[in-house]
Formats: C-alpha cells, structure tokens, sequence
C-alpha cells in the first residue's frame, strides 16, 4: 500500500497535516510508515513552475539538536514529488466531466502512476514504488531547490524504464549476475539451438523490476581463428598440427630419433600447454604412415569455445587427441597425403552463470592434399577441415518468465554445441627451395567460415627465409 497525500492549497513552505506522517519515526528511528508515503505538490505546466497556491517541500522539524538545528533523520522532501494539478479533468457522478484545480488533482496524478506501476510489477512493494517514483522524477526544472521542488516532476514514461545496472537472475531476485560477457566459438555452433528463447531473456533493474533482453547474439558470437600460418599449412604431413591452433605459445622445443618424435609447447603467460609424440613408420620407398597422440591445456577456454560474464567462466580444460597421418608418393613427381584427428574434451567451471556445467566434448579435424614436385619447385592443393565439435553439450538455465508474486521462473536445457554446418578450407601452395633460399606461398578459400552458413573467408600468406 501507497499512501499519497496532497500538499495543500495555502501557498506555504511546508506541506499541512497529515504530511508530516511522512517523516515520523519510532523510538529505534525507523519510519513508522515504512516510506510508504508520498506528498504531492501542483505544478503548473503553463508557467513551468510550482504553481502559486500550492505547499511547498519544506521541512517541519520533529526533533530539535540541543544547538537549534534540525536533527531529523528524514525531511518532508524525501517523500515531496510534484504533479500537474491545474485544470485538471475527471469523471463526475452522472456521465458527466468536472474541471477542478489544486493539490487533491496533482495527487490524483500520481495515485494513478502508483497504480500503474503496481499493475506492472505487482510483486513490487509500496516503499519501493515510492523510492521509484522519486528517483526518476525529474529534477531538470529552473531554479530547483529540493526544499521547494522536493525530488521534482512526476516522470512516470521514465519511471517504467529500466533504472541502474541491469543484472540477470541465476538463484532468485537476489541471485544476479551483470548483463555482459559472450559465448564465444570458432569450433562450435555455441547456443544457437537456443536462439527463441535467448531472444527473451528476463533481467532485472536495480529496483528487481523484470524486463526482456535478447542475448542471442551474445550466445553465438564467433571469434576469428589466428592460425593460419603457411609454413606449416603448405607441410601438413610434417608440420601441421590442427589442434596447436587452439593456443599461442610462447615457448616450444621437439626432438626426433630414429622413427619417434616429441614436440612440446607452452605459453608462459597463461599455463597452456601442448605435448605430441608419434612414431613414422616406413611401409615401402613409396609410403610412409604416422601414428601420434598428445594433449593440450587451454586456458579459461575448451576447444576454442570460451564463456564469460553472465554465461559464467571456465578455468582450464584437458585435450586428449590422437592422429594418423600418411603419404604415397606415386610417381617421381606427385604425391598424395592425409590425416584425421580426434580428440576429447572435459573442462572445469570456476563459475557458474546461465550456463551451469559443461559436459565431455568430442571434436576432429582432417585434410587431403596432393604435391608435385620438380626441379625444386613445389606446387600443391588441399581440402580440410578445421578442428570441429562433433559431440558435445552444455547445461543452461534461462530465467523466462516472473510470477506476480516476484518469483522468477526459469528454463532448463541441455544444448547440444556441434555446429548446423561445417567449415570446408580449400588451399593451394607453390613452394621453392635451395641450399640458401626457402620460399613459400599460400592460400585459402574458406566455406562455411567459422561453422556459419554461406559465409566465406579468403586468406593467402607468403614466408621468405634467406641463408648467407
């Protein structure tokens, strides 16, 4: 319940009784009606000023300090708003229109903004109503004085909007998190299965008043790969490694004898690491076949896919992948090549948020190629696929609707993340090497960029090593 009282009529400094019910508090120095009260002054629309005959928001003191001043916890203006009160046209018994003037009209005004703002909100309680309307009342007008003006111009357009940081409740009305942050992918299709009911998510203002936000977009957001590198990709049989591409790496070491070898990577900034080790073996002067297998870390991230804000956080994840990988050469001139990759995923959460556990994650990569070489001269084509999810989930907990009694009813789903379509990567190199020069072109077309239907990205690179 809100109480609204009007000013009075009698031009004074001061509301007139019972307006000071506003502001009378308890032994304990609690309000004894709990800030429900609102003290309605008129203001004059024409003349953009209180107007004339109405009370002001000046203060009656109720308790004095021993030096004459007012020690008071709460002053009439806390609760003093204005309203327009001239002219003012309401129903009269009878199908009949009365035109009336004063502080009872203005108080009518606001009596109606309470009642619409209880319809609304109907879990809203009167207090908060009042600190509502007070807050967002407009304090733009000339002269303002908060002991005139109180805390200024009823603003009920504004007072429907959203007011101070809007948050995303995760355990209730009290369990909120900021309205920021991504799930973010270039191996998967990130919620996008969800995207109906990401596009009405319920928020909360700083009030706990519900609204809709649309975070699909924040569901899905794809982050270019940095991996394109055309040394290794013109040497995908000896050099490329599809998974390394989940990192950068500040530090790396590898070794070889006889037919096994070990690689080893680490960026020394975040703990990401990789470790490889495979052994070639030599099937005839034309074949060669290599089996390997490794794992990687990855940091606030798995798979490429990374959380953050309001979906929550991950610490580290754990890669395990295999390979095999193999060349035939069929001639003096031309050779065939391939390789498939498999690895599996399991990622820890540091914190939840509206996604609140990440299940095992299955993902592959694969490509295909043919080399002809003469002379020196290299010139090659290859298909591949970048590392993709192929199985893999993740449980979310979307608050969709609020009951009128404030409690927030909530959607529970298991998403599943491999992407509607795939990326396919269409490459072509020329290489040239001698005792002193190393050269090196490459490019791609790439199709279905970043798993995203009928989107296509082009990228060529050119690497030049000179000896003297």
């Amino acid at each position: 319940m809100v109480l609204v009282n009007s000013a009075g009529n009698s031009n004074y400094a001061y509301p007139e009784q019972p307006g000071t019910l506003a502001t009378a508090t308890d032994a304990n120095g609690n309000l004894i009606l709990g800030g429900r009260v609102i003290i309605v002054g008129s203001y004059d629309i024409n003349t953009n000023s209180v107007a004339s005959y109405s009370n002001r928001a000046g203060n009656i003191c109720h308790t004095l300090a021993a030096n004459g001043s007012c020690a008071d916890k709460y002053r009439i203006s806390d609760f003093y708003i204005l309203a327009p009160g001239n002219a003012f046209t309401a129903s009269k018994t009878g199908d009949l229109y009365n035109i009336q003037t004063g502080t009872s009209q203005a108080a009518a005004v606001v009596s109606g903004s309470v009642a619409v703002i209880n319809q609304m909100w109907p879990y809203m309680k009167g207090e908060n109503i009042v600190k509502l309307l007070m807050t967002t009342a407009n304090k733009n007008l000339a002269g303002y004085n908060p002991e005139v003006h109180g805390q200024g111009l009823l603003d009920l357009e504004k007072a429907t909007r959203p007011v101070g940081t809007m948050t995303i409740p995760t355990t209730g009305r009290t369990g909120v998190v900021a309205v920021n942050g991504s799930f973010a992918t270039n191996t998967s299709g990130g919620l996008s299965s969800l995207s109906s009911k990401l596009s009405s998510v319920v928020v909360l203002d700083s009030f706990g008043r519900d609204y809709r936000m649309n975070l699909a977009q924040n569901a899905s957001a794809k982050v270019a790969r940095v991996d394109f590198n055309p040394i290794t990709k013109a040497n995908y049989f000896s050099d490329y490694n599809p998974y390394s591409r989940l990192n950068t790496y500040t530090y790396s070491g590898s070794a070889r004898t006889g037919d096994y070898d070990v690689k080893a990577d680490l960026n020394g900034y975040t703990n990401g690491a990789q470790f490889e080790m495979g052994k070639t073996t030599k099937y005839s002067d034309n074949t060669n076949v290599r089996l390997g297998m490794g794992f990687l870390t990855e940091h606030n991230a798995w798979m490429g896919n990374s959380v953050g804000g309001m979906f929550g956080e991950v610490g580290q994840s754990y890669t395990q992948f295999f390979n095999f990988t193999g060349n035939h050469r069929l001639n003096k001139n031309v050779t065939v090549f391939g390789s498939a990759w498999v690895g599996q995923t399991t990622a820890d959460m540091t914190s939840t948020g509206l996604v609140t556990n990440i299940g095992s994650t299955q993902s592959y990569s694969w490509n295909v190629g043919a080399d002809y070489t003469h002379e020196g001269h290299s010139f090659g084509a290859t298909v591949s696929q970048p590392v993709t999810v192929y199985k893999g989930s993740v449980d979310v907990t979307l608050p969709v609707a609020m009951s009128a009694e404030g409690v927030v009813q909530y959607s529970k789903e298991r998403v599943s993340i491999s992407p509607d379509v795939h990326e396919y990567d269409f490459g072509a190199y020329y290489k040239y090497k001698t005792a002193s020069l190393g050269l090196i072109a490459y490019g791609e077309h790439q199709v279905n960029y970043l798993n995203q239907a009928g989107v296509t990205n082009n990228l060529v690179g050119l690497a030049l090593n000179k000896e003297w």
